[in-house]
C-alpha cells in the first residue's frame, strides 16, 4: 500500500449501532490513499467484531486495541501511530460525506499557514434522519474571537476537521485536563500557532442522540470548557471571562423537550416527516403533553401552508 496521505482518527467505544455505516463513509471517501486508524477503547458490544470485518475487506483498516482510558488517551495513541502529513477527525457514530478528505487536502496544500481545517454540517437523529444545519465560520480571526469568548463554542465541528500531523504533535496534541473539552482546548492552542478554517461546503453529517444530554458529562464539559477558554485568555494576557447558570439536569422532562425541540428544528427546515416522527415518540412515552399538542398544532400549520413532502439531503457540492 502507498504511504497514505492522510490518516483517520476514530477512537470507538461501544459504538456497534453506527460504527459500520461510520466506516463506511470513510471507505467511500473520493481520496483514496489513507489510512483509518480506530481505536477500541475497551468496548464489550460488537464494535470489535465489525472493526475486524472491515478490516479482512480493506487494508487501510487498522485496529489499535486498548483498555477503557477515555477518547484523550485513544486519539493521542492513533496520533503517535499515524503515518500522514495529514490526521483527519472522524467519531464512530458520524457520516463524512464522499468528498471531504478530498476537499480538505486539496485546501490545506493550497494554504500554508492554515494549520487545520473543518467545514459545514448537518445534524442527523440516531435513525439518519437530518435535523437542522451546523453551521460554522469559515475565516480565522472570526474563529479565534468565537472560541475566545463562548466556552460551548460551535466555530469548529471536532470530527469534521483535518490537520496537520507534525503541528498538532509540536503543541502536545490533546490534553488530558481537558476532558470533554479537549477539541476546543486543541483549537485555542492551534490558533496561537497558525491559522484555523473551514470550508463553505458540508463535509459531515454530525449525529446527535438520546446519550448526549447526559447531565454529568454535561457538567464535566461546562467546567472544561470554561478552563480551555480562560487558560487561553491567560495566556494571551486578555481577561477572564466569567460564566453564570448551570445547565439543565437531564431529567425525564428534559428529555421531552429535548424531542420537542429537536422537532421543532427538523420542522423550521422542512423535514416535516421527522417532526412527525418525534411526535409520535412524545406521545408513546409521555402521553399528551402541553409540548406535544403545541407540536401538533405547528405540524399542522406547516402542512396546510406547504404541501407535505420528505425534504432530501443536500447535495454534496
Amino acid at each position: 500500500m502507498k504511504s497514505p496521505l492522510v490518516s483517520i482518527l476514530m477512537p470507538v467505544f461501544n459504538a456497534e449501532r453506527y460504527l459500520e455505516p461510520a466506516i463506511q463513509s470513510i471507505l467511500n471517501q473520493k481520496l483514496k490513499t489513507f489510512e483509518l486508524l480506530i481505536v477500541d477503547d475497551g468496548s464489550n458490544d460488537e464494535s470489535s467484531q465489525i472493526i475486524r470485518s472491515a478490516m479482512n475487506s480493506d487494508p487501510r483498516i487498522k485496529l489499535l486495541e486498548q483498555s477503557n482510558s477515555g477518547v484523550v488517551l485513544a486519539l493521542n495513541r492513533a496520533l503517535i501511530e499515524a503515518q500522514g502529513n495529514y490526521c483527519a477527525r472522524m467519531d464512530a457514530d458520524d457520516i463524512s460525506l464522499p468528498e471531504r478528505l478530498q476537499k480538505q487536502f486539496n485546501f490545506l496544500e493550497k494554504n500554508t499557514d492554515v494549520l487545520a481545517v473543518g467545514g459545514q454540517g448537518y445534524i442527523i437523529d440516531e435513525d439518519g434522519d437530518l435535523i437542522c444545519p451546523l453551521p460554522v465560520l469559515t475565516d480565522h480571526d472570526a474563529i479565534d474571537v468565537d472560541l475566545l469568548n463562548r466556552f460551548n463554542s460551535r466555530a469548529m465541528i471536532h470530527p469534521s476537521v483535518m490537520f496537520r500531523t507534525n503541528k498538532i504533535r509540536k503543541i502536545g496534541g490533546y490534553r488530558e485536563s481537558y476532558i470533554w473539552a479537549e477539541d476546543l482546548d486543541l483549537f485555542l492552542r492551534v490558533a496561537e500557532v497558525g491559522k484555523l478554517a473551514n470550508l463553505d461546503s458540508v463535509v459531515i453529517h454530525y449525529r446527535r442522540h438520546a446519550k448526549s444530554i447526559s447531565h454529568t458529562r454535561s457538567e464535566l464539559q461546562r467546567a472544561s470548557a470554561i478552563k480551555a477558554v480562560n487558560d487561553a485568555r491567560r495566556r494571551r494576557g486578555l481577561p477572564l471571562v466569567r460564566y453564570s447558570g448551570k445547565s439543565t439536569k437531564a431529567t425525564s422532562s428534559t428529555r421531552l423537550d429535548y424531542m420537542y425541540f429537536t422537532a421543532l428544528s427538523a420542522l423550521s427546515h422542512g423535514w416535516k416527516r421527522t417532526s412527525l416522527k418525534y411526535l409520535q415518540k412524545m406521545i408513546s412515552g409521555y402521553g399528551l403533553t402541553r409540548q406535544s399538542i403545541k407540536l401538533s398544532l405547528r405540524i399542522v400549520a406547516a402542512v396546510i401552508t406547504k404541501p407535505y413532502h420528505t425534504k432530501k439531503f443536500p447535495a454534496i457540492d
